[in-house]
């Protein structure tokens, strides 16, 4: 078909707007119609400057998922700012976010064989996988869920931070933009010791009891925790680890404490051997800055104890803190000189921002409840999620200077 020229007044049809649909209309008219004269307006100075351009996010949100004329390279840096839009709006109140954003579902359609061939092999990639887990996870691994009942772990997803993670007595939770509740999975074994991978949102550890009794050993999931396939039993074992933790610096050096003893593996669970009979530990944390070190929440009145030589020796980290009970102790994951611990001695919630010499009560709303499961955000430090022993949920959005109740 023919240019038709600007000044011509009478046209067969007039196309407003040459945005996706509108230049995907244009194009099928002028190849496939009879139609003889085509005006397309666009304020742009070309088509598709809206919807489809890959930095743009104000229509559709481009994580990277769908996209699949995007490299991986390029994926890994539209997902986080199509993110942020997600998270303001999910932050927003519910009668305000819903008359400015909208969920819809989305598709891939592939277009004869050769298009099937190249779809099939990207959707197997594992570096696709592990970014975008749940285009693995049937909608029927997340099942809804009312309330939260016996919580054991606790951990934002490393790479969305309007998911946090669950682990309970009765199996793995998720609550989607803090209001969301969702079991994964159809398994209902005790998680204990719950970690997840620094880097890899999929990749989650955790031990524990099976419904059925015994202990589960070291386990494993490499699809956001809809699946789990033991990897050891750990030294002694099966182990069975109520505090566990894994380093954010080298995620190949995992710790556990089970039965009295601190064990410890360098090759990401697959061998374990006992460091240390000593220590008596009911939290594990390890330091965002130094591999070797590690800190240990303790009930004995030792306070907060510290590690330099991964778990060898320890010794404790403040005078402010013994002679009490400590349930919990949470490393900020870009400043390790900020500490957050809930110690008997300070009555409550206490922060430090000099890698543990001093402490300040925070002047929290928990309840006069105890806190057993502290977790940061990787993404943005400043959010914090506190559970007590009544299962209730707290929120910081200052790293742990206030909280809110959120359920």
């Amino acid at each position: 078909m023919k240019t038709i020229p600007p000044e011509k007044k009478h046209y067969d049809l007039v196309i407003i707007g040459g945005g996706v649909s509108g230049a995907a209309l244009f194009y099928a008219l002028s190849k496939y119609s009879t139609v003889k004269s085509i005006a397309i307006i666009e304020k742009y100075e070309s088509f598709g400057q809206v919807n489809s351009k890959w930095n743009n996010n104000s229509q559709t949100l481009h994580t990277g998922d769908i996209e699949t004329n995007y490299s991986l390279e390029k994926a890994s840096i539209v997902k986080p700012a199509a993110l942020m839009v997600s998270r303001y709006a999910s932050s927003l109140k519910e009668t305000k976010a819903n008359k400015i954003i909208f969920p819809v579902s989305k598709m891939v359609l592939a277009v004869g064989k050769k298009e099937v061939v190249q779809l099939e092999k990207r959707y197997q990639l594992d570096t696709v996988r592990r970014s975008y887990p749940r285009l693995y996870s049937p909608q029927s691994n997340l099942i809804p869920e009312q309330s939260i009942s016996h919580g054991h772990g606790l951990a934002v997803d490393v790479a969305d931070p309007s998911k946090l993670w669950i682990a309970t007595h009765y199996g793995l939770l998720l609550l989607e933009n803090e209001k969301d509740l969702y079991r994964v999975g159809k398994s209902r074994d005790d998680y204990m010791g719950f970690s997840v991978h620094p880097t890899d949102p999929s990749i989650f550890f955790t031990s524990g009891h099976p419904s059925r009794g015994g202990n589960l050993g070291f386990q494993r999931s490499d699809d956001g925790g809809a699946t789990w396939k033991k990897i050891s039993n750990g030294a002694n074992g099966p182990v069975d680890f109520h505090a566990m933790a894994i380093s954010p610096v080298n995620p190949n050096l995992i710790y556990g404490w089970y039965a009295g003893n601190l064990e410890r593996s360098e090759d990401q669970g697959a061998t374990w051997k006992i460091v240390n009979r000593e220590i008596a530990a009911v939290y594990l944390s390890a330091d965002s800055e130094n591999e070797s070190k590690l800190y240990a929440a303790t009930p004995r009145g030792q306070g907060v104890m510290v590690s330099e030589d991964k778990g060898t020796t320890w010794q404790a980290l403040s005078p402010a803190l013994e002679g009490g009970a400590v349930s919990v102790v949470a490393v900020h994951p870009q400043n390790a000189q900020i500490l957050l611990v809930f110690s008997q001695r300070l009555g409550g919630l206490g922060k430090s921002n000099d890698g543990g010499q001093t402490w300040t009560r925070v002047n929290e709303s928990f309840g006069g409840e105890a806190v057993l499961h502290i977790t940061f955000s990787r993404i943005d430090a400043s959010i914090v999620y506190a559970l007590t022993h009544e299962n209730k949920l707290f929120k910081s959005s200052d790293a742990g200077d206030t909280w809110v109740q959120i359920r």
